[in-house]
């Protein structure tokens, strides 16, 4: 006789990871995208594990190093004062996510576990250098977000984990950021390409103390831009090896044809939308 679909709705992080070992589950969190990626298959999901009213793992704390926990939603990551403030950059990925609709239910932890090349908090926090905290049972594990994607829908995360938080230390004062998404729509679109651009000034303004690099949708997964960063460290503002920098970025990416672009347009607009968001993070520093 087959086994009935059952629904749990923990309010414990506890509950929710013995559950886990006990049952075979299916996760949600805002669940805004269970129906769109099994449309024809929803009996197949068998029984949920809702998390939506784990409190525990819902909000950001704000001290030596910010916490985004999993239930964090998109509207209230976009909204939150100190990263609207310090990090306008995540709060405009934030933005960038579907509808409000989208953006009020999604959670950040979702957006991350979904394993898309094109989420747009990836690019943003693999920048800030951000870690994720994932827990199975009483064992804890931290690996760097960059490290977390193996491919298309597929992340390192195991059965019967769940990713509790994201964290990463406060850029320095004199660092700024910008992020770019194109799209084929202004709004709810998934991105064709995009980036994220973190830099950190010298405490003269003339020189790039560091900088960090990251492309969404041009490869399996999000990609670190690491020789572009090398070039890029200690380079004079005045006089930016900006040619040298798009010709390195576009060996480093890997995009492929599909039913948003071609492989050839996303490496184009990839070099142009690296040097917009260059440009644009220099310019926050010099003012901060």
């Amino acid at each position: 006789m087959e086994k009935k679909a059952q629904y749990f709705a923990p309010s414990a992080l506890e509950e929710a990871l013995k559950l886990l070992q006990k049952h075979q589950l299916t996760v949600i969190a805002g669940g805004t995208d269970l129906l769109v990626q099994n449309y024809e298959k929803l009996p197949a999901l068998g029984s949920i594990l809702d998390m939506s009213r784990i409190d525990a793992l819902k909000g950001i704390e704000v001290g030596k190093e910010v916490s985004i926990y999993t239930l964090t939603t998109h509207a209230q990551l976009e909204a939150h004062p100190w990263i609207k403030e310090k990090l306008p950059f995540l709060a405009a990925a934030a933005g960038e996510v579907g509808s409000p609709q989208v953006r009020n239910r999604g959670t950040a932890g979702g957006n991350i576990v979904n394993a898309s090349p094109a989420a747009d908090l990836a690019p943003p926090l693999i920048s800030l250098d951000a870690r994720v905290f994932l827990q199975k049972g009483n064992e804890e594990r931290i690996i760097n977000l960059e490290d977390f994607f193996l491919g298309p829908g597929q992340s390192v995360l195991e059965k019967g984990e769940l990713l509790v938080k994201v964290v990463f230390k406060p850029p320095p004062a004199r660092a700024a950021g910008c992020y770019i998404k194109i799209g084929q729509r202004k709004a709810q679109a998934i991105a064709i390409t995009s980036v994220a651009v973190l830099v950190e000034m010298a405490a003269d303004g003339k020189e790039i103390a560091d900088i960090r690099i990251c492309l969404g949708s041009v490869g399996p997964v999000p990609i670190r831009a690491r020789k572009t960063e090398a070039l890029l460290q200690g380079a004079s503002r005045a006089n930016l090896p900006l040619k040298e920098a798009c010709r390195i970025l576009e060996a480093e990416i890997a995009p492929m044809d599909d039913i948003r672009g071609t492989a050839w347009y996303r490496q184009q607009v990839s070099k142009t939308i690296f040097r917009r968001a260059l440009m644009q993070a220099l310019a926050h520093g010099e003012v901060r």
